[in-house]
């Protein structure tokens, strides 16, 4: 397990608000200095491949965002983001050089918030509070 998977299974074991801060601060430092990320894609093939999106309490859209490749192919063989076969999920490498971007764009559409590591233990941030983040 990363250093980020045990932040956030941390952040969402306490109970207190002023450790899950104090957590979150961690998280962060480590999250904004990460060079790459993974995304799942639907199976359209490298050329054409995008990010799963998908929703969240009230259904708030958001984007999927993997610390781990692993992590990554593990959400869409469980959710069925494969090959025709099952064999294979498509994933996206996600600088983050290209990171700001990407968030400024689906933040356009309507994007509300990013998941990150979905699964047992994952972690919402909505959009607009990482954009700042990333400006800092």
């Amino acid at each position: 397990m990363s250093k980020l998977q045990e932040l956030i299974k941390t952040i969402n074991r306490k109970t207190n608000t002023q450790d899950q801060a104090k957590y979150m601060q961690k998280f962060l430092e480590i999250f904004l200095n990460k060079s790459v990320y993974w995304c799942v894609s639907p199976w359209v093939g490298q050329d054409h491949a995008y990010p799963v999106l998908g929703t969240v309490e009230n259904n708030i859209s958001c984007l999927y965002i993997f610390t781990d490749v692993k992590m990554a192919t593990k959400f869409g063989t469980a959710y069925g983001i494969t090959s025709p076969d099952k064999k294979n999920v498509l994933t996206m490498s996600l600088p983050m050089t290209a990171l700001k971007s990407m968030l400024e764009e689906y933040a356009k559409t309507g994007v509300k918030a990013v998941v990150i590591d979905c699964g047992e233990d994952s972690l919402c941030i909505m959009i607009e509070g990482l954009l700042k983040l990333l400006e800092e």
